[in-house]
């Protein structure tokens, strides 16, 4: 196994997006090929235009002067307590060398950190990459998809990674409300 390159993460800027679009689309074509028909990667390739400027927090990891990989958060969609993975890519030729990882760590460090103070992170992963986000502790809700523009499916899973632990009363409160409405239900059906 090769050793983990010594990248340097930062904050993506504006003058970032071309290459990340550029990173996105050889990441694309190079990795997805064995999971997606050829069309379903172009077509996706051209939605992922718009997605890039839609995101919250844009990371990026640089290897000797190169961006070799990205990362985003997304506040859509996601429950109060939670955010979304809005993708994590990394460059073919440097690919299985820890660069996901580190930007995945990151990610998940800036998720629980104020302002986004987020327990709990969710990813509509494509195909290709489910064993990768399971490897790091994210567990498979449901297999699912979306339609790109050009009206082709893309299947994907969705999966979950509680990342600040429930205190015991979060543990507890279904079971005590429903307790409490088991009883008041007892109260209703013998005492009226």
């Amino acid at each position: 196994m090769k050793s983990d390159l010594p990248i340097h993460i930062r904050l993506a800027t504006l003058e970032d997006l071309e290459a990340i679009l550029t990173l996105q689309a050889v990441s694309l074509r190079s990795l997805s090929q064995d999971y997606y028909r050829p069309d379903q990667i172009e077509s996706l390739i051209k939605d992922q235009v718009k997605y890039r400027r839609q995101e919250i927090l844009q990371i990026v990891a640089d290897y000797q002067g190169q961006l070799v990989g990205f990362a985003s958060l997304c506040a859509y969609p996601s429950p109060p307590s939670g955010g979304s993975i809005g993708g994590i890519y990394v460059h073919p030729r440097v690919f299985r060398r820890g660069i996901g990882r580190q930007l995945l760590k990151e990610l998940e460090r800036k998720a629980i950190e104020p302002p986004l103070s987020w327990s709990v992170l969710r990813v509509l992963s494509s195909l290709a990459a489910v064993p990768f986000y399971k490897n790091l502790g994210y567990i498979t809700r449901y297999s699912t998809g979306f339609w790109t523009d050009d009206r082709l499916w893309i299947e994907c899973t969705l999966l979950t990674k509680r990342l600040i632990p429930l205190t015991p009363w979060q543990r507890w409160q279904p079971f005590v409300w429903l307790a409490l409405l088991w009883l008041i239900l007892f109260l209703l059906k013998y005492f009226t």
